[in-house]
Formats: C-alpha cells, sequence, structure tokens
C-alpha cells in the first residue's frame, strides 16, 4: 500500500528543517511551531502583564525610556530582550559543534553572535540618538491594566549592561 521510497523521502523532508534549526538557521516558510507562547493573569477586574523595558543615559545622566524601534531596528521589538538576557556565546556552543562535526563554517555564526560585535552596534545606536553609550537599563515591569488604562507598575528587576 504505501511504498518505503515514499516513508523515507517523507521522514528526509521533515528532518532538514530540524537539522537546520539545530545549527541556528530557521526554515522560511517555518515547519516547526515557535516557542514561547504565554498567557495573561486575571485577578478582580485587573489584568497583570510582565513587560521588558530599556532605559539609556541622556545627556543629563537622567535615565529615559528607549523605544525599541530606535536600538535595534530592523530586529523586531519582541526579541529585544532575548538579545539581553541570555549568554549568547554559550547558548551557542552546542551549534558550533554540530557544525563542525558537519564540516560547515563557524565563522559567520559565531561573529554573529559575539558580545563585543552587539556592543558596538548598541554604541553605535545610542550615539546616533544623543545618549551616552557607556551602559542600558534593563527594567521588568509588572504592568496592572484595568479597562485599558494602566493602574499600577511594578518593577521586579532592574540589570545594568555595560557596553565597553
Amino acid at each position: 500500500m504505501y511504498s518505503k521510497r515514499g516513508s523515507v523521502i517523507i521522514i528526509l523532508l521533515l528532518l532538514i528543517p530540524f537539522v537546520l534549526r539545530l545549527i541556528g538557521y530557521e526554515p522560511y516558510p517555518a515547519i516547526l511551531l515557535p516557542e514561547g507562547a504565554s498567557s495573561l493573569r486575571k485577578l478582580d477586574n485587573q489584568v497583570k502583564v510582565t513587560i521588558t523595558e530599556f532605559q539609556g543615559l541622556n545627556k543629563d545622566s537622567a535615565w529615559v525610556r528607549l523605544e525599541p524601534q530606535v536600538l535595534i531596528a530592523p530586529i523586531p521589538p519582541t526579541y529585544m530582550r532575548f538579545i539581553f538576557f541570555k549568554n549568547l556565546p554559550k547558548t551557542i556552543d552546542k551549534k558550533i559543534k554540530i557544525m563542525k562535526k558537519l564540516h560547515l563554517p563557524t565563522d559567520e555564526l559565531t561573529a554573529r553572535y559575539a558580545p563585543s560585535e552587539r556592543n558596538k552596534y548598541l554604541k553605535s545606536k545610542l550615539e546616533a540618538n544623543n545618549f551616552l553609550s557607556s551602559e542600558i537599563k534593563m527594567v521588568l515591569c509588572e504592568l496592572s491594566v484595568e479597562n485599558g488604562k494602566v493602574v499600577n507598575k511594578k518593577i521586579i528587576n532592574e540589570k545594568f549592561i555595560k557596553l565597553n
């Protein structure tokens, strides 16, 4: 009824995107489902939302909120906190080992995720928008929203990121 050749072809077609994702290349259109689905907590009539805000030092040495479009354009703002939360060189070690075993070049991957390259890019963006380029403050906030308005804003965590 079903041929072995057809089964092997289907397995290979489904295996290729998985291997590409392991080594750091996301196939498009994505066959694998995205990760990180989230839900909102609702207490009474309020919805609790956790957001990540980035702040930079302006010329007067005051912390001012940075718009994601200013800081990391053309990268979508939803990826902003992952760029800073993860220690990128450690997260790609497995991918580099796999690529070396497959005899694939790793120079592009290591350069793309190097913290020094990320810091150079962020410094240039901050300087272009009249901010001091020495550090960025990442603030994790919990917002209480009721009827579309922010009722309460609570700071959960602050992290200073040195760009030197």
